[in-house]
């Protein structure tokens, strides 16, 4: 017997003696390799961070090692070069580490995890002077904190968290509800896995000069990612929201979207990416009204490895250095670079890549519309010449265009469903609006026949276009292939009948306009509205409009501005028919007529820059609006109600 308690007694002794050590040599470990982990985190920010003028940088700032514990303090902060970005913040974030030592960390039985791990690890960030306002927030917790188990062959495993904030600042009041997430890192693979979890983000703006509020609730983000050969996170990512709601408090327009979301997936098939991403909105109420669902697929296949890091690579340069230093972009687009560019885009093109919209579908109680494109590229022989022969950029679209199939269905009881909602928020009673909604598809369906665009098909406007081996057919009649290209290329200089007095404008500003307005002939006074853009009310004069105004929109600093909103509203004191308005609309190609909330008739058009306008296009776009005003009160006025 007292041999046996002998045994018994020296086998305890050998493990309790047995798990010192280890836990002594753990915690020995950890103290030696924490230099190498903090220089391989240091330098994989420093990549991440790279051209753009700033970084981050973690630095241990205290370590105390312990017998069956440890205590670390690091202090993470900005660094900062001459080309940083002005406003950046400084100070430093501190985070304070409970290490306990393996290999059994009680932190890591907690967890479930019985196997003998290296540590467990505690961190959360501390309060201090830089930090103040952010402890404010939150009510002095913490505002992040981790709990990580680490095992000895360096896979980890563990949970963090986000303390909810409560933001308000000059009325208005930002609410965060904190944030929950689980990962686990596979050293063998460089593979993570992530799920994060919000309960709500809302924003109460209602007292500020655009009164509006947003509110987002059930909010999930997943990640399953490893690294690939070419240095892109291979794998799949997703992101959900189960209900965002949105409010114009200033026109009581109500937005609501259901199970909107997202996924997204990365692969690699030899030296070559593929990429496929789907988009979702499981309904969307406008107002109360519900307006469907949709969805859409993208996929990117063939795309060179390679070439995509390298492309990736020089993008990221030209764009930090543009942003650094304001430079303009034919400075930093170098000879070496343009070269490197076009060679990248012969690697790409030399693949074969295609790309597919399939499906894009909208789906109401009423039907379904659905859309379909696919294109497949080719590396044109024109790049393969000494110097590349890109002279011609529409011969070169064309021939890099292997394959292009476009086809669109359009459900018009769909199109009228969601067309008659519109008219009933807008203020007409169901049977008006289904009545104008149905008139209104019918002379738009006809008119896509009468142009060859489309087909009707039963309850479907169908259409079809496609190009292969420099034919195209659109809705299977032949259509001029070079016509067809010239417009996508655009006026590159070479069309005689542009005016060599005409300038390409960017945007369009209040000094350009009055000089249309004298040349016409009107009076007119130049204003700002609440927003700060600029506003010009014209004088009607005989024109037949009770008020005419031109409202700047998409405006910079400089008051330029990329588009313009042409307005002539006109006082009945009788009903305007709607078949009067749908009949304009018809015939009109360039301006549209409805009734607004008062019923009473407005004459619209919109003017914009985006992508450059010509200033004689300006003036002739102007003053068609113009001389269409009295046209269109004519129509009012000699109309039977």
């Amino acid at each position: 017997m007292k041999k046996a308690a002998g045994i018994t007694a020296g086998v305890i002794v050998v493990l309790a003696a047995g798990w010192l050590g280890t836990t002594w040599y753990t915690g020995k470990r950890i103290e030696a390799e924490t230099p190498a982990r903090l220089a391989e985190v240091n330098q994989k920010l420093a990549d991440a961070f790279a051209g753009m003028g700033f970084g981050l940088e973690v630095r241990q700032l205290d370590y105390q090692r312990n017998f069956f514990t440890s205590q670390a303090r690091y202090g993470v902060s900005l660094t900062k070069t001459d080309n940083a970005p002005k406003g950046l913040p400084s100070g430093t974030a501190e985070f304070v580490s409970r290490i306990e030592h393996g290999p059994f960390p009680k932190g890591a039985l907690a967890h479930g995890k019985w196997l003998p791990q290296l540590a467990f690890v505690h961190a959360e960030l501390l309060a201090n002077e830089d930090l103040k306002p952010l402890f404010e927030l939150t009510k002095g917790a913490t505002p992040f904190w981790s709990d990580t188990v680490v095992s000895y062959n360096g896979d980890t495993s563990g949970t963090a968290g986000v303390a909810p904030i409560e933001l308000r600042k000059d009325g208005d009041v930002l609410t965060f509800s904190g944030a929950h997430a689980e990962g686990q890192y596979t050293q063998a693979t460089r593979s993570s896995t992530a799920k994060i979890e919000v309960g709500q983000v809302a924003l109460d703006a209602s007292q500020s000069e655009r009164p509006a509020k947003m509110n987002a609730s059930g909010i999930t983000l997943d990640i399953d990612s490893r690294q690939g050969q070419f240095g892109f996170g291979i794998g799949s990512s997703s992101a959900q929201v189960q209900r965002l709601d949105v409010e114009d408090v200033a026109t009581g327009t109500k937005v609501a979207m259901q199970s909107l979301g997202y996924t997204a997936s990365l692969a690699e098939s030899g030296a070559s990416l593929n990429v496929h991403m789907h988009y979702q909105v499981g309904q969307l109420d406008v107002n109360g009204r519900n307006f469907g669902q949709g969805q859409a697929t993208l996929k990117l296949d063939r795309l060179d490895g390679q070439a995509t890091a390298d492309l990736s690579k020089l993008y990221n340069e030209i764009f930090t250095e543009i942003g650094q230093s304001d430079a303009p972009a034919a400075e930093v687009l170098t000879p070496e670079r343009r070269q490197a560019l076009l060679q990248y885009g012969r690697q790409m093109l030399a693949g074969n890549p295609s790309l597919r919209l399939d499906p894009v579908t909208w789906q109401t109680a009423k039907g379904e519309s659905h859309l379909a494109l696919a294109l497949d590229l080719t590396k044109p022989a024109a790049l393969d010449t000494e110097p590349p022969a890109i002279d011609d950029p529409q011969a070169l679209i064309q021939q890099a265009i292997k394959a292009l199939d476009l086809k669109i269905i359009l459900s018009k009881p769909m199109a009228q469903d969601m067309l008659a909602q519109l008219l009933q928020s807008q203020g007409l009673d169901a049977q008006q609006a289904a009545t104008e909604a149905a008139d209104q598809v019918s002379a738009a369906a006809g008119m896509a026949e009468m142009l060859s665009i489309g087909k009707n098909d039963g309850d479907n406007l169908v259409g079809a276009f496609h190009y292969a081996d420099g034919a195209a057919t659109l809705n299977g009649n032949p259509i001029p292939v070079d016509e067809l290209f010239g417009n996508l290329v655009g006026d590159l200089g070479d069309d005689d009948s542009a005016s060599p007095d005409s300038t390409l404008l960017g945007a369009l500003d209040p000094d350009l306009l009055g000089e249309i307005l004298d040349e016409a002939g009107f009076a007119y006074q130049t204003s700002a509205a609440t927003g700060g853009n600029p506003v010009i009310d014209i004088e009607p004069g005989d024109s037949g409009a009770e008020s005419l105004r031109i409202e700047f929109n998409d405006c910079d600093i400089e008051m330029t501005c990329a588009d313009l909103l042409l307005r002539a509203s006109f006082a009945s004191g009788q009903p305007v028919p709607l078949n009067l308005l749908n009949d304009w609309n018809t015939q009109n190609r360039w301006t549209r007529a409805y009734l607004d909330t008062s019923n009473q008739a407005v004459l619209e058009m919109d003017v914009n820059a985006y992508g450059g306008i010509g200033d004689n296009g300006a003036d002739f776009l102007v003053k068609t609006f113009l001389a269409s005003v009295p046209q269109f009160a004519e129509t009012l006025a000699s109309t039977p109600r």
